[in-house]
């Protein structure tokens, strides 16, 4: 069932990956042809940049659904002898699964730092991996401290799928997801917008959240057959 999911969410990162390059192809933002005076970041940041920002989008939301499923959909049980509640069957291979998909979102988040930074400066990826750029920009700007919530929120969903049981505890980890998920809304030009441009363009990142609740509705009949 792990592998099945695990499957899922490669095939997932492969469609987000082609889409975001397909997008970027036909719009014309392929050419990496430096202007006089000027210096480009590369291809690897005109495609990944794009492909990141989907496949982060996409792990965050599946993250979520599963999250979801494995607290409120799937029923729970006591104990032999005990009086801890902790998830079911169906819910511990919701958690599992989503494991690998905050993996999946926490690379996605660290190569979409990498990759910003390459293109506000304008150079190769390999550059900015070896200087104090990114640092600097995950620490010190509004859209490097929201993508550093993301990755924390993500580390923190997998940590917790991964090592908890009890109800009580797995009950907080949908909300983590959903803060990682939405801390891009409130960061960069959609917090700079005005109120009507605001709207648009968060409920553009907020549809993360909603995608969520489609997995996780999906996820209970893929993951029990002991589900409500």
């Amino acid at each position: 069932m792990i592998r099945r999911a695990a499957v899922g969410v490669a095939t997932a990162t492969i469609a987000s990956v082609a889409a975001a390059a397909g997008v970027v192809y036909m719009g014309g933002a392929a050419d990496t042809t430096a202007l006089p005076g000027l210096t480009v970041a590369g291809p690897l940041t005109t495609f990944g940049l794009p492909a990141a920002r989907v496949l982060s989008d996409v792990a965050g939301a599946v993250t979520l659904g599963l999250l979801l499923a494995a607290v409120c959909l799937t029923p729970v049980q006591r104990e032999p002898q005990g009086r801890r509640l902790t998830v079911s069957v169906a819910g511990y291979r919701a958690l599992r699964a989503a494991v690998l998909a905050a993996a999946a979102w926490l690379v996605a988040v660290v190569v979409q730092a990498i990759l910003t930074v390459s293109d506000l400066l304008g150079a190769p990826a390999a550059d900015v991996v070896r200087g104090p750029a990114t640092a600097s920009f995950l620490l010190d700007l509004v859209q490097g401290r929201a993508l550093l919530v993301s990755a924390t929120a993500a580390v923190v969903a997998a940590a917790g799928a991964r090592l908890v049981l009890d109800v009580r505890w797995v009950v907080p980890l949908p909300a983590v997801a959903l803060a990682g998920l939405s801390a891009p809304a409130f960061a960069g030009h959609a917090a700079a917008s005005g109120n009507h441009q605001l709207a648009g363009r968060a409920g553009r990142h907020l549809s993360g959240p909603r995608a969520g609740d489609t997995v996780s509705r999906c996820g209970v009949r893929r993951f029990g057959d002991d589900g409500p």
